[in-house]
């Protein structure tokens, strides 16, 4: 529901193609899933409204079905982010050496730039965009004869001429550069390719954020900005643990994993800390009765949260395989919109990545995080003798406009409790 923007990924369906309903039309990409639209009727796409690529709000009209034969009515939509086709400013056939009474040379100067189309463009012929493209040259640099501001073959071919070499226009056009911008090092100025490679080096490679990297920005920096955050951190021994998983991976079938014990033991002291399952919004702490455990998901592009729903209610088992098989999909993108909204606590784990300790930080509105490390054997003193045990580093963050350290450090004490005498649930 607060998603604004979506990104038209692919066309399953081309304008004259038959549809039937229910079948998919496109893909788009939310912020945090790729998924298909569906026809809701049969008939015949009409238009598709938006190119491949386009940023859309949402609510907009992105294509028509019909009869076949039918004119789908005119609409008004808001322009996407994406480029739309040039302007058309004359007609291919239009005469390119029509001569003005008075016609100031082509130049790279400042003097006036050509206007561009209300889609950032630089109107200008199909031969001058032609002959610029396989010159490399930027038509933003290039000035107009016309009184119409719409650049001509004329006012191009004299920029053309200047001399670039073939591999220096390649590598030029590779790296977005204008030549004609650069001071030529070969004979007579000619541009060459160590010009180019000069004019690169040390340039930054522009990365634009992803729907989903822009959400994640967003919210990690509300969180930063708006919640008065604190971490606790403690050790539980686990040594009783990886024994019992050892026992269970030698009478065969699936094993839970730690951080399924760590979920399980979670979700079982959350239901006894109201506060820690909870969110503030608005001025207000909304306790929730059921346990709703986000789960941090890596991917491709970013980061997921889904949501294991009534968690405290599960056995540890259906907790590991609800959580495997939610996993799984987070990761091939296939599940819906709503599997990531409600959660009322997360849990997020480094540990497979050797991480010691790291400061989780909270998804709003929730009030807490519960980081988990990476488990490592240690020396202990027990009974007048060294012995090795096994112990799990956790970290929990906290809204202090909520919790308080006492309590904090309560939760973290009854999580680490439950998972030093670990009994087979």
């Amino acid at each position: 529901m607060a998603m604004e923007t979506g990104v038209i990924r692919r066309w399953l369906k081309r304008p004259g193609d038959t549809v039937a309903v229910g079948e998919p039309l496109l893909e788009i990409e939310t912020d945090k899933v790729t998924m298909e639209v569906e026809a809701e009727a049969s008939g015949t796409l009409l238009a598709a409204l938006h190119p491949e690529g386009a940023t859309v709000p949402v609510t907009e009209t992105v294509a028509w079905l019909g009869q076949p034969g039918e004119t789908p009515p005119a609409v008004t939509t808001r322009p996407s982010s994406s480029p739309s086709p040039a302007v058309r400013i004359e007609d291919e056939n239009a005469d390119e050496d029509d001569q003005a009474a008075t016609r100031p040379s082509s130049s790279l100067s400042s003097s006036p730039a050509p206007a561009r189309a209300p889609d950032g463009r630089v109107p200008a012929t199909p031969a001058a965009r032609r002959l610029a493209r396989e010159r490399g040259l930027d038509l933003a640099r290039v000035t107009p004869s016309h009184p119409d501001g719409a650049l001509r073959l004329r006012d191009v071919a004299p920029l053309a001429a200047r001399r670039v070499t073939p591999l220096a226009r390649a590598l030029a056009a590779e790296a977005g550069l204008d030549p004609l911008a650069l001071d030529g090092s070969g004979c007579g100025g000619k541009v060459t390719a160590a010009d180019i490679t000069r004019a690169v080096a040390g340039r930054p490679r522009r990365v634009p954020l992803s729907g989903m990297r822009r959400l994640i920005a967003e919210r990690m920096a509300l969180s930063r900005r708006e919640i008065p955050d604190a971490t606790l951190a403690l050790s539980a021994d686990v040594t009783d643990l990886f024994a019992w998983r050892e026992r269970r991976k030698r009478a065969g079938g699936s094993v839970p994993s730690v951080n399924d014990a760590v979920l399980y033991a979670v979700a079982a002291a959350l239901a006894e800390f109201p506060f820690l399952n909870a969110t503030f919004e608005q001025g207000e702490i909304l306790c929730w009765p059921d346990v709703n455990l986000g789960v941090a998901v890596a991917v491709d592009n970013g980061l997921v949260v889904p949501v294991l729903r009534g968690a405290q209610r599960l056995t540890l088992d259906a907790l590991s395989d609800l959580a495997r098989d939610t996993v799984a999909q987070a990761r091939a993108g296939k599940l819906p919109p709503d599997a990531y909204l409600g959660g009322t606590f997360t849990v997020t784990n480094l540990g497979m990545l050797g991480i010691a300790h790291f400061t989780p930080i909270i998804n709003p509105p929730q009030t807490a995080i519960l980081g988990v490390c990476a488990a490592e054997e240690r020396p202990v003193r027990r009974g007048g003798r060294t012995v090795w045990r096994t112990s799990l580093p956790l970290c929990l963050t906290h809204d202090h406009r909520v919790i308080d350290g006492a309590l904090g450090a309560a939760f973290l004490n009854r999580v680490k409790k439950s998972l030093e005498n670990w009994r087979s649930p």
